[in-house]
């Protein structure tokens, strides 16, 4: 098992954020899975090289900690996260309504029901390392590099379009994925 989790954090490179997020994510697993996100980790340092270039490994790392989350739900939750400007807080209420108007949560009888998932979804990401903690608990927060491999996650998966900041007034027509 010693061997394995050389492995993993050789992976990760040194980087703090990539090693607190995978150390989350294979924490208390067995030595199978262990050697699993080894392997993982191993096959995708030839993805995603064009977008991150030299943050591939902790592309790798951020990637397999959102694999390893256990519910659909709080992977949802936390691309919703990645829809805030960066350095930004992100109002709990605000996700709230995103996650209601993306259709998570339908099972749920009232927006307060909607808003304690919301809050029991953040303290997991907290949990995993993949959301930041802020002064109240009414807020999270992203880390710049964890929310570029969220958007990046969210565009290739969920169709995703995150353009903040361009002070975008028209349909960008260069991209013709989202002509649907």
């Amino acid at each position: 098992m010693n061997r394995v989790a050389k492995e993993v954090a050789r992976e990760c490179q040194g980087l703090p954020i990539a090693l607190v997020a995978v150390g989350k994510a294979v924490e208390g697993k067995s030595k199978n899975e262990w050697e699993v996100a080894s392997e993982d980790l191993k096959k995708s340092q030839s993805r995603h090289v064009r977008k991150f270039d030299n943050r591939r490994n902790a592309y790798a790392c951020l990637k397999l900690s959102y694999d390893f989350l256990k519910d659909e739900e709080t992977k949802l939750c936390f691309l919703l996260c990645c829809l805030f400007h960066e350095d930004n807080d992100i109002p709990i209420e605000w996700l709230t309504r995103y996650a209601v108007g993306y259709g998570l949560y339908q099972d749920v009888m009232s927006i307060e029901g909607a808003r304690k998932r919301v809050y029991m979804e953040i303290e997991n990401l907290k949990a995993c390392c993949m959301l930041l903690g802020t002064d109240t608990e009414e807020y999270g927060k992203m880390h710049d590099l964890v929310r570029d491999v969220a958007i990046q996650i969210a565009s290739e998966e969920y169709g995703f379009m995150v353009k903040a900041g361009f002070g975008l007034e028209e349909w960008p027509m260069s991209n013709k994925s989202f002509e649907g």
